[in-house]
């Protein structure tokens, strides 16, 4: 999720498959990740 300042955009949240967020301004509207992106055919993100 990413957040618009006066210089540019900040990154203020990352969601992946089967995670709810909720973030400012909005924080009583939780979004499910899986209903805004299809992830059938993406790769899972490695982490290090």
């Amino acid at each position: 999720m990413l957040q618009h300042s006066e210089r540019d955009y900040l990154v203020v949240r990352v969601a992946g498959p089967g995670e709810h967020v909720a973030v400012e301004p909005f924080t009583d509207v939780a979004i499910d990740v899986d209903v805004v992106f299809d992830f059938d055919d993406e790769p899972s993100a490695q982490t290090t």
